[in-house]
């Protein structure tokens, strides 16, 4: 604890600009999701969530920063690519299958079992010929999907979205985190270690 303050203490200035260079880079291709906070508000949770998130990682970059770490380092960054590749696949694939858009390009999340009333809406569209699909279905009921779909399974939709969002968030923190000390150890000279780094090790 007193070597997690100590780092803190001394690199908290770099925390924000680091964390928001982070947060700027992710925003270009990981959709948030729209449940919960305001787009405005989950810009802000991210930047915040991403501070906390290098801040952890500044204590072990600080701790193991030599190059004879860097197999360490390339191990983490590969372990965290791995997962942060299948995070951002799962969060895609479920955000088009629970979300649909509906209003300026703002999506809504759906559930899986649709009310009475709205299967009987389904039913008529399809025998006049018309589209009865979940955002035709979604446009006839004024957007209302609490109308169409059952509440509790659009609330947990919702939570999971915002856990799956988050646990992506850190997963692509921590492999642009590890990629980078891996990079910074290899281009690091070798250097002779004392009796007591060694019994650090």
């Amino acid at each position: 604890m007193l070597m997690l303050l100590d780092v803190l203490n001394k690199h908290w200035n770099k925390l924000g600009v680091v964390a928001s260079a982070i947060a700027a880079a992710l925003a270009g291709f990981l959709a948030l999701p729209p449940v919960g906070l305001t787009d405005a508000a989950w810009s802000k949770f991210d930047v915040f969530l991403i501070t906390l998130i290098v801040g952890l990682w500044l204590v072990l970059t600080n701790r193991w920063k030599l190059r004879r770490h860097v197999r360490y380092w390339w191990f983490a960054a590969l372990l965290m690519v791995s997962l942060c590749i299948g995070s951002v696949l799962t969060y895609s694939a479920i955000l088009d299958e629970w979300t649909i858009p509906y209003w300026r390009d703002q999506r809504v999340v759906i559930g899986s079992t649709r009310k009475p009333f709205a299967v009987e809406q389904a039913k008529l569209l399809e025998e006049k010929h018309l589209p009865a699909d979940n955002a035709s279905l979604l446009q006839k009921f004024s957007g209302r999907v609490t109308d169409v779909w059952n509440e509790d399974e659009i609330a947990e939709r919702g939570r999971q979205l915002e856990v799956i969002y988050v646990g992506t968030v850190f997963l692509l923190a921590s492999a642009l985190i590890s990629v980078l000390q891996a990079v910074y150890c290899s281009l690091r000279r070798p250097s002779v270690s004392s009796p007591l780094e060694k019994s650090l090790l």
